[in-house]
Order: structure tokens, then sequence, then C-alpha cells
């Protein structure tokens, strides 16, 4: 993902870059809310856009993510440097070396990738193709090998079943068995039971 970026771009990545960086200076002195409004008014990935930043940041201190502003999550790591930081810091503080994670709809690795530089196995489920051939790629770049990948979605049913994806939406984590909206396209998946 070496393209050139406009003007405008380099401003935008320049902007997100500095609220990675003073993220918690930022916060402390400027509520959540506001923060987000601002960026927002800066760059809102909710506005319909012919072209979104794609970009490959650093993440986590000593990963690489590769994101694109076109996704409300992805956004979020882009301007604030982690999509819910506070399972971010749950799996830091409690985590097991060497345990097992588990990341049920793992999207493009945010919890993955932080969760593979401290236990011994990884098993994502992603059901939607894109969001799991991107989770590899990031794997790719931060010579990740302990994770195992499967398509599939988890349920309290084993089978297959009818499975939604959003198309034209800023929340491409939003994926669901259950069809919600005429702007979900449905598509086959797996679905694999879950005994907890």
């Amino acid at each position: 993902m070496n393209k050139m970026l406009n003007f405008k771009e380099k401003v935008i990545c320049w902007i997100a870059s500095i609220t990675r960086i003073w993220y918690s200076w930022i916060i402390a002195r400027f509520t959540y809310r506001l923060t987000v409004k601002l960026l927002f008014l800066i760059y809102n990935p909710l506005k319909k856009r012919k072209k979104f930043v794609e970009a490959v940041i650093p993440y986590d201190n000593d990963l690489k993510i590769q994101i694109n502003t076109g996704s409300v999550i992805e956004w979020y790591i882009f301007f604030h440097g982690y999509y819910e930081p506070e399972i971010v810091n749950y799996i830091k503080k409690y985590l097991r070396k060497e345990g097992v994670f588990v990341d049920v709809g793992a999207n493009i690795g945010v919890h993955s990738l932080i969760a593979s530089k401290i236990a011994s196995k990884i098993i994502a489920l992603e059901p939607v193709p894109e969001h799991l051939n991107r989770l590899k790629k990031n794997c790719e770049l931060n010579n990740i090998t302990n994770i195992s990948f499967l398509q599939l979605a988890a349920s309290d049913n084993q089978g297959e079943y009818p499975f939604y994806v959003p198309m034209a939406t800023a929340n491409k984590g939003v994926g669901s068995m259950y069809k919600d909206t005429k702007s979900f396209t449905e598509t086959e998946i797996k679905e694999i039971k879950v005994d907890v």
C-alpha cells in the first residue's frame, strides 16, 4: 500500500499522527465527546466520499495495521490509536501469557494483533471474507504466525445460515444473522456452535 498521497491526505495523516501521539493529553484537557466531534469536523468517516485515506500506521507501539478511514472502527484507530481502548487494556491486563485467545468477529484484527503478543494461540473467527483477508494481511505486515483464521460465525446453533453484511455503511463491523435493513447483502456462512 505505497500509493502517493495528495496534499489533503498528507495533512489528514499528519493530524492523525499528532492525535495518536498526544491522545491522552488531548482527552485530559477536553472531553472525549468534544474530541471526537472536533475530529469529525476535520474528517468525518460517515460522509460519503469517493476516496478514503488508506495507510499502514503504527499500532500499539511495535505493531503496524493497515487502515481505511471509510470504516468507523479504522477511523478511530487512525485518529485515536485504538478502537475500544478499554477492551485493549483488559486484554493486556488479564490475558495469560501462553494462553489461548478467541476473537469472535475479529474484523481486521484490532484485538487479535494485540493478543498475539501475549497468548501462544489466537483463534480469529470472522465471517466476512473482506475483513478476514485484511486480518491476514495485517498479520503478514507484522510477521505474526500464532493466529488461526476461521471464516465462521459463532452461534448457539451449528449449520449454514444466511449472514447479512452491510453494503454501503461506515460501520463495517455490524454483520448479523438478522436482516434488519435493506442496505445489507445476504451471504451464506457456516456457523459453529459455541458452548460457554
